[in-house]
């Protein structure tokens, strides 16, 4: 009779290196058209941490780089531009103060653009985490399909340029931020000024006219204090940002025609 001896050889082995990342809101919103005010502009955060080999939380980038760029979702959508998709960009000094390039985004943090270009995060002290703030990215990709839910691939190299991690999140966004269903022209008797609505062509530019006529307006090139919808501007640009956000929390307006 023989026996058969079998030997099991366990081998001890470092875990792997781990890359976590997530947008920092379940959905973000964005207007669809800036060309009459805006609510929010394209604006996505990621955040993300890295776990050496050792099962512990890094809490330094000192070696250590991580990157975005666009990847493909599994039906084929991919997102690496905003171009084109948006216009944004035609309204953001006069909204927000500053004159973007396309593709970038108000807080230095840019799109991969065309080419998918890797963009970097940078590291937060404080949190113990990598972030790349205020992605303008859109939920169109770059067939012009509709997607609010695109994927970005994050890596994490070593100062050699060695891959240590990757992983793959989404960056949910929507286009459906506006006040359009409660307060466009001929929406709720509610919303109706005393003047009635003001109807100028497209469902997205039927804003209201002030109740009052002496209420502060923004214009293009800052913010009107006069009597008429017609006064002349009075403030500069960069104040505009300020000035809409207090017109925006206040529950006694209805929303008007904010540009001349």
């Amino acid at each position: 009779m023989k026996i058969l001896a079998v030997f099991l050889v366990l081998t001890a082995s470092a875990p792997a290196q781990k890359l976590i990342g997530w947008n920092n809101l379940g959905m973000h919103c964005m207007d669809d058209d800036y060309s009459v005010f805006s609510i929010l502009p394209p604006y996505n955060t990621i955040d993300a941490q890295f776990i050496n080999s050792s099962g512990d939380l890094v809490t330094s980038d000192s070696g250590i780089t991580v990157t975005y760029e666009a990847v493909a979702d599994p039906d084929g959508s991919i997102n690496r531009s905003s171009i084109g998709k948006s216009n944004f960009w035609t309204y953001s000094e006069a909204y927000f103060g500053v004159a973007l390039a396309p593709d970038a985004g108000l807080a230095s943090k840019n799109m991969p653009g065309p080419n998918n270009e890797p963009q970097f995060l940078d590291f937060d002290g404080l949190m113990n985490w990598f972030q790349a703030e205020g992605i303008p990215i859109t939920p169109n990709d770059d067939n012009g399909h509709t997607n609010p839910y695109p994927m970005m691939r994050l890596t994490a190299k070593s100062g050699a340029g060695t891959v240590l991690a990757t992983t793959d999140i989404v960056l949910p966004v929507s286009g459906e931020m506006d006040c359009r269903a409660c307060h466009g022209s001929g929406s709720t008797p509610a919303a109706e000024p005393a003047a009635g609505f003001r109807l100028v062509g497209r469902v997205l530019r039927n804003a209201q006219r002030w109740r009052w006529s002496r209420v502060p307006r923004l214009t293009r090139t800052g913010m009107s204090t006069g009597a008429g919808p017609r006064a002349a501007t009075a403030a500069p640009a960069a104040a505009t940002a300020a000035t809409m956000a207090t017109m925006a929390m206040s529950t006694s307006m209805t929303l008007p025609d904010l540009f001349d």
